[in-house]
């Protein structure tokens, strides 16, 4: 099957990544509209060549609007003027993956069957497994020569992605990879140019570097492609934020499984699919939102310690937790040794009290001692630990 670096991402949920390496089409998602064309107008500038009117392109007006801004960005970013005559534009690149370890063969220019566009027929891979890339441009390093080759893509969405996710990103790696072994050079350096927030983000590696990252990708789809067609259209897996762009569900035929039933074993009415549609979307979208900044802020924030123990930043912090299930079990056993001891059982125990671990270590040495082993060391990661004077709340206060 023919596979991209697209498709890798999609195929989180093993049935929308069958249809799309089968070549079916749906509609595409509205969102993709502007960011599209913003790419097909930079190519065409690119190649001195006028891009469509927006307007003839299908943009409506505020889309057409959201496209003059990113194009007026790129020109601010020098995109596309800034490259050399020698770079590439996006031409299209096939390479046939051979077998489990990610081995492929030799890299060739995109037959038109493998390009989206009016030919496209992913069919035509049959029982083979292909990759096919498209950088947005590629050069070489005008001051380095051909040892460095550069490949820059452009993004137009509204995140921009995590320094450290840079290295493992599909299309990052995959690119990288092939653009290396087809021009011999001896670095790849990807840019990721985000037109919307006009950032670059660069990373550098050499091109074994790059291969024996891109090999294990490969070697992955390869694997995938000897599963039975019929398996991998009943493994539903929701995707959730990827259901909302995806150009099969809830349409009839193959698709129409992907929907849950409503409690009562019934089919969802349309109202009710555009409501769960909508919250796996919303659901999905604030977890990866809080998960990129959580990201930045440990890439990005230093760690402040104060004299009074107080750590400010992101960090680690030490503490215990129950072993599953036993809670109760050791509860009873400081009550039973509590009653041993002729101690008020209350003493031990208060609602607004400290963290476990605190506890655990304010228990006399006997009951701690019996506790202890019901109990486990966990880490967690938190951007607050309150010192022995409380100097947040002071400082809080004061404020």
């Amino acid at each position: 099957m023919l596979w991209s670096a697209t498709n890798i991402r999609d195929s989180s949920c093993p049935r929308r990544g069958l249809r799309l390496r089968q070549g079916k089409r749906g509609p595409s998602w509205e969102g993709y509209r502007v960011g599209s064309y913003t790419h097909d107008a930079l190519h065409e500038k690119a190649l001195n060549r006028e891009p469509q009117s927006p307007a003839k392109a299908g943009l409506t007006a505020l889309q057409i609007a959201q496209a003059d801004s990113l194009l007026a960005n790129a020109k601010e970013m020098g995109l596309p003027e800034i490259y050399p005559d020698t770079a590439t534009f996006e031409e299209s690149y096939l390479v046939e993956i051979l077998n489990r370890s990610g081995e492929i063969g030799e890299i060739q220019v995109a037959p038109s069957w493998a390009v989206r566009g009016k030919d496209w027929d992913p069919g035509r891979a049959g029982d083979k497994t292909f990759f096919r890339l498209q950088p947005d441009v590629w050069y070489f390093d005008p001051e380095k020569g051909p040892s460095v080759v550069r490949v820059d893509d452009y993004k137009t969405g509204l995140g921009m992605s995590a320094d450290s996710s840079i290295s493992s990103d599909t299309q990052v790696v995959g690119y990288s990879a092939i653009i290396g072994l087809l021009t011999h050079a001896t670095e790849v350096e990807f840019t990721l140019w985000n037109i919307r927030w006009k950032q670059g983000q660069q990373i550098r590696k050499t091109t074994e570097e790059w291969v024996a990252e891109a090999r294990r990708l490969w070697g992955a789809c390869w694997l995938i492609d000897q599963i039975g067609e019929k398996e991998l259209d009943d493994d539903f897996r929701p995707a959730h934020s990827r259901c909302q762009t995806c150009p099969f569900f809830g349409k009839d035929g193959w698709s129409s499984g992907c929907w849950p039933s409503n409690g009562d074993d019934e089919p969802m009415e349309q109202s009710e699919r555009e409501l769960y549609r909508a919250a796996q979307w919303h659901q999905a979208k604030a977890t990866e939102a809080k998960a990129a900044l959580n990201e930045v802020l440990r890439q990005r924030t230093e760690i402040l310690e104060l004299g009074d123990g107080t750590i400010l930043g992101p960090h680690k912090r030490e503490g215990l937790r129950w072993e599953k299930g036993v809670k109760a079990e050791a509860l009873q056993e400081v009550a039973k040794l509590a009653g041993e001891r002729g101690e008020d059982l209350c003493s031990y125990f208060k609602p607004d009290g400290p963290s476990l671990k605190a506890w655990v270590e304010a228990l006399p040495g006997d009951i701690r001692a019996a506790v202890e082993p019901y109990t486990k060391r966990s880490t967690t990661s938190t951007y607050i630990t309150t010192g022995t004077d409380d100097f947040v709340s002071a400082l809080k206060r004061e404020i």
